[in-house]
């Protein structure tokens, strides 16, 4: 018997409430700002299934520092970066989030 579109829609909704659940729980339980950023990046690539995953925080020196990651992406954490390098300086500097399919054929 095939599943419903309705069965369909109630369990990616659940799954996506179970993830922020979870994110909430992950923000709660610890005052450890690399502690909490580790987590959230290891949940995240549990629940979107990326080949990696990472956080850069902009420091007071507007450089790019590497600070959690998770997938393949896990030897960047403590890279620093200036913050016209690549797209993730661009979208430092601009402040917007940015949707690039694949990142080999962009310039």
């Amino acid at each position: 018997m095939p599943i419903s579109q309705q069965a369909l829609s109630s369990e990616s909704t659940f799954r996506h409430y179970s993830f922020l659940f979870q994110a909430a729980q992950t923000l709660n339980a610890s005052l450890e700002i690399n502690t909490v950023l580790q987590q959230l990046m290891a949940l995240t690539q549990q629940h979107f299934q990326p080949a990696a995953v990472s956080i850069a925080l902009v420091e007071p020196d507007h450089s790019l520092h590497f600070r959690a990651a998770a997938g393949g992406g896990t030897s960047l954490i403590g890279l620093r970066l200036s913050p016209d390098t690549g797209i993730i300086g661009w979208v430092a500097r601009q402040g917007q989030s940015l949707w690039v399919p694949d990142v080999t054929q962009d310039p």
